[in-house]
């Protein structure tokens, strides 16, 4: 071979790499292959669930020391308000929120209404884009280079047949934020996140070691939307200066789907696709 043709050949093994690696099935690939593939997949999808409202039944669980002090239900309605979705607490324990519980519920409607008025769309997108929670599930931009990637089941979740992607930090002094054991249960025909389970290693923003993460997806009309998530930690606190640990696993239950649509106003109405009185996804 020439050496101008060894160089040409050379040079096109970066294009011709993920065009053979997408075009192998999923279920073939190495972890680190795996791995790519995913995070690849993850950077260039979108959120489907942004076009939908639903319900979220909330329930906490309070031990301290082994005994349980407290127990709460809360169901929401995740609405939209200028474009952006917004959590509607409706009840608690059961019964329809009143009292000084409907008044708060009220006033942060109304302040939330007047705060996103006349929003622009590079405002609003920036806002969507967010995370609303207090901690980081994972690092999902740094799978790659953080974390050492084993294939560790075949699992069937719905039907679906499935590969378990375990992965663990490349670094035991890695920052807390990297320092996660992290279960990935992946739909093998397109890589779609079933469940996942993730394992607190290092305490990180208050939440302490030992702190799991669960969420559960399932298809709902083809679309892939939040079934479940749950968190079981752990945190210290004080009551009269005298200092506890508190026990806390709050679970969080999704269902009613119906997509949202915007006209002059906001409402949401049924979708053709799914119907207003469809179930919660499967548990």
């Amino acid at each position: 071979m020439y050496p101008s043709a060894l160089l040409c050949a050379f040079l096109m093994l970066p294009v011709l790499g993920p065009t053979l690696l997408a075009q192998q099935p999923y279920s073939q690939l190495s972890a680190a292959e795996l791995t790519h593939a995913f995070v690849q997949r993850a950077n260039s999808s979108s959120d489907d669930r942004q076009r939908y409202t639903f319900f979220i039944l909330h329930h906490d669980l309070n031990y301290v020391h082994g005994i349980r002090t407290g127990e709460d239900t809360y169901k929401s309605e995740q609405i939209y308000i200028g474009g952006l979705p917004y959590v509607h607490r409706l009840e608690h324990n059961g019964k329809p929120l009143k009292g000084k519980e409907l008044e708060h519920e009220d006033e942060l409607y109304q302040k939330t209404l007047q705060e996103r008025t006349g929003l622009t769309d590079d405002v609003r997108r920036k806002l969507l884009k967010q995370n609303t929670r207090s901690i980081q599930d994972y690092p999902a931009d740094q799978l790659e280079s953080e974390f050492h990637p084993e294939i560790t089941g075949h699992p069937v979740i719905e039907g679906h047949p499935c590969i378990l992607l375990d992965l663990t930090p490349l670094h035991p002094d890695a920052p807390p934020p990297l320092q996660r054991h992290i279960l990935l249960t992946l739909d093998a025909s397109n890589l779609n996140v079933l469940q996942t389970r993730i394992e607190i290693l290092a305490t990180d923003n208050g939440f302490r070691k030992g702190t799991v993460i669960e969420n559960r997806n399932s298809y709902l009309n083809g679309v892939l939307m939040l079934a479940s998530d749950s968190i079981d930690t752990t945190t210290d606190l004080k009551w009269h200066f005298i200092p506890f640990t508190l026990h806390l696993i709050g679970t969080d239950e999704y269902s009613n789907y119906r997509r949202f649509t915007t006209t002059v106003t906001l409402k949401s109405t049924s979708d053709p696709d799914v119907p207003a009185s469809s179930t919660p996804p499967p548990q």
